[in-house]
């Protein structure tokens, strides 16, 4: 069945104090996304006097919208989209974490503070078709029938509250899973069609805890481990 699923995309995420837009940290992210846009938005426009606050969340968008920053209040997000068989990543992998650890260490270093929580959320495409979508959803939640009818489709999540480790200690890790299906319009031989397609989200992140403040050599090696706790999490459903 692994033979069936395409990354889409993968979101690395950390939980830091704001870091406001300046010029100076910018110019440093830049490389990381090449071509890259920044826009900064806040909900209202917040003034101190006669004087405006800076944004309360930012971004920079690579040409194409490949690989993208997202920085708000508390935490920051690096996004790749991606369409590869989850099979042939490790490249991928080697690449994005490389970026994901560079754009960390240079937010760490101008903020001087310690990271709370981090995460690693890739989400892949089921491309076995839509029976074998019902098949795998009957098998791995199967439980009670409705008027004498097996469970058809829908949401269906999970998560599992382990021990993992990284930089030689252990933490409390929570392991999210999310399977959906959904209708979307595509264009198949000059006519526009619905087609339906089955996604599954993972979120694999440090559990919230006043105790757990991570260095950059903490945060480094959280993503140094990051495929192989993708990787088991998705060989538990797809093996």
């Amino acid at each position: 069945m692994k033979s069936h699923l395409f990354i889409s995309n993968v979101r690395a995420t950390v939980f830091l104090p704001f870091c406001p837009f300046n010029l100076d940290l910018a110019s440093k992210l830049m490389p990381f996304f090449p071509g890259g846009v920044i826009s900064a938005s806040s909900d209202s426009p917040l003034m101190l006097g006669e004087s405006m606050l800076p944004p309360q969340s930012w971004s920079i968008v690579s040409e194409g919208n490949v690989i993208r920053l997202i920085v708000q209040p508390q935490k920051l997000d690096i996004v790749c989209n991606t369409r590869i068989d989850y099979n042939d990543s490790e490249s991928f992998w080697i690449d994005f974490v490389r970026i994901v650890k560079d754009v960390v260490e240079i937010f760490m270093d101008y903020k001087e503070e310690s990271v709370t929580r981090i995460a690693i959320a890739p989400t892949l495409d089921f491309t076995d078709g839509p029976e074998n979508w019902r098949i795998f959803i009957k098998r791995t939640f199967s439980g009670k029938k409705f008027a004498d009818e097996e469970v058809d489709g829908g949401d269906f999540s999970q998560i599992f509250r382990v021990r993992e480790s990284f930089a030689d200690r252990y933490y409390r890790f929570n392991f999210l899973s999310k399977f959906y299906s959904s209708e979307q319009m595509i264009i198949k031989d000059g006519s526009q069609i619905i087609e339906e397609s089955f996604r599954v989200e993972f979120d694999i992140n440090t559990s919230p805890n006043h105790n757990y403040l991570f260095g950059k050599e903490d945060v480094k090696s959280f993503f140094d481990n990051a495929r192989r706790y993708s990787d088991s999490f998705i060989l538990h459903y797809f093996d």
